[in-house]
């Protein structure tokens, strides 16, 4: 499909790009040292949503808290400003945490869960900066 945007680092077998993968192998990749195409950041910018946060594929109904944290740590880690979303990242983090400390996986969950609890602490941990 020509239509949905591809990850420069994703698998030639499927249909779309995933943005948890490919900021998982921006990140792998920049740990042993290797190489890292340009594109990639590109394309990790590109899911993010006008809401904020970033959006898991390429035509995801909504943005999750699992795929802004790692795209955050991705970009972070290669250094690529994410500045102009910053506000836009932390009201979409802020309308997931909730006043008993955890946070929601998305504004569809109705679950808080320990995990979805460290992916906002590590989106607000790359947004603080």
């Amino acid at each position: 499909n020509d239509t949905v945007p591809h990850s420069p680092l994703r698998s030639p077998h499927s249909s779309a790009g995933s943005t948890n993968a490919t900021a998982a192998a921006v990140t792998v990749l920049r740990n042993l040292g290797a190489a890292v195409e340009p594109a990639a950041s590109d394309w990790l910018l590109g899911r993010a949503h006008p809401q904020g946060g970033f959006l898991a594929l390429p035509n995801a109904p909504m943005p999750d808290l699992l795929s802004t944290a790692t795209t955050l740590h991705a970009l972070a880690g290669l250094q690529v400003s994410f500045a102009p979303l910053r506000e836009s990242c932390l009201d979409f983090v802020d309308s997931l945490w909730t006043n008993v400390g955890g946070f929601h996986g998305n504004w569809g969950d109705d679950h808080l869960d320990c995990e979805y609890t460290f992916y906002g602490l590590l989106a607000l941990g790359h947004l603080s900066l």
